[in-house]
């Protein structure tokens, strides 16, 4: 895991508005790790850990963020759907074979 920086004036008022860069950068690498080593992310987190970003730019941060974690919970959601249907129409020929 990465480090974490102290919270500014400019996190508060993100917190205030329902979210934050970080909390947003470690809910994306937990849905999918490979989004850690992504060099435009990697730069980003690099860069707010120095504290050199501006509220805009964090704000548009959070918002590419943001695209990137709906995105992969869609991609979830479709895998989850998947499952659930394979079971519900093949579980019952499973049956058939463990009987044979």
């Amino acid at each position: 895991m990465k480090n974490k920086r102290e919270l500014t004036e400019d996190d508060y008022l993100l917190i205030s508005r329902g979210h934050t860069f970080e909390d947003n950068y470690h809910r994306l690498v937990d849905l999918n790790s490979d989004f850690q080593d992504n060099e435009k992310i990697d730069k980003m987190w690099n860069v707010y850990l120095e504290g050199k970003h501006t509220i805009k730019k964090l704000d548009s941060w959070n918002e590419y963020l943001l695209n990137l974690i709906n995105k992969e919970e869609e991609k979830i959601e479709d895998d989850e759907r998947y499952c659930d249907n394979y079971i519900r129409d093949c579980a019952p020929y499973g049956d058939i074979w463990a009987q044979v």
